[in-house]
């Protein structure tokens, strides 16, 4: 059944975003033509016109934009999917199925991540356009791949423990801020006018005891103490740590919702 939710949340969330990528793409491809146009060939003295450098001021100025957009849209439909899944339209279907309560906000966060994730790659997918991809792909196919990863496992020996610890690390950190907006937005529903405006203040005050709870914790510290830490602790067990703190905030953020959504929304 958890299956079913992350196909259903997939769906849900794609419909609004894939066609986006699209968008952002094509965007790309018009603004990589115009600069191409304008590095030679016969419309390259149209280009540096006046007419031409507004032309492609603009499209740059709309590339812009659309990368705006797609980071602010990425945000919203993941809040979005949260709210109407658990208290908007589709609360009733959702909160009936015959699934954990737990799984409800999990399948969420997972395709969160997952649409987290492709909205940065469609992101860097926009900037090899722009640089036109076949001048990328001669630079890839230029490196000497052995030799720089004979290098690698010299300077770095353990750098494919590093890798996965750093891409744990950014998954359970999104999972902690995403958590963390499902819990302000259930404490926001415990009042009765001005729910989006009270579950704002909730992440900000959630967002501020974090903060204060971290600078009690290393208030014996100075910078230059820290420093020395993690010069003693190695990259491996800062990252370790990172981990650690992460993990905790989601099961904290995680069970503060589980227990919002079985007591407080009586399901």
């Amino acid at each position: 059944m958890f299956g079913k939710l992350l196909k259903y949340e997939w769906r849900a969330a794609g419909h609004a975003l894939l066609p986006f990528y699209l968008v952002v793409l094509a965007v790309s491809a018009v603004n990589s033509l115009m600069i191409h146009l304008g590095s030679g060939g016969p419309s390259e003295e149209l280009m540096d016109s006046a007419l031409g450098e507004l032309i492609q001021l603009l499209g740059f100025m709309l590339y812009f934009g659309v990368i705006v957009a797609l980071i602010i849209l990425t945000a919203v439909v993941i809040v979005q999917r949260f709210y109407k899944g658990i208290v908007g339209d589709e609360g009733c279907l959702v909160l009936t199925a015959p699934v954990d309560l737990w799984e409800i906000p999990l399948a969420k966060c997972v395709i969160g991540l997952v649409f987290t994730g492709l909205s940065v790659m469609a992101g860097v997918c926009s900037i090899i356009i722009l640089m036109n991809p076949a001048e990328f792909l001669r630079m890839i196919r230029e490196v000497d791949w052995l030799r720089a990863i004979e290098q690698l496992n010299l300077y770095v020996p353990r750098w494919g423990m590093y890798g996965a610890e750093i891409i744990l690390s950014l998954m359970l950190a999104g999972m902690a801020e995403m958590y963390h907006v499902y819990l302000a937005i259930m404490l926001g529903q415990l009042s009765n006018t001005h729910k989006a405006a009270f579950s704002f203040l909730w992440y900000v005050v959630i967002n501020v005891v974090f903060t204060v709870l971290s600078w009690f914790a290393f208030a014996g510290f100075d910078v230059h103490s820290l420093d020395l830490l993690f010069l003693e602790m190695g990259a491996h067990a800062a990252l370790l740590s990172s981990i650690g703190i992460s993990a905790l905030q989601v099961l904290l953020f995680a069970a503060g919702t589980q227990y919002l959504m079985a007591k407080r929304m009586n399901v």
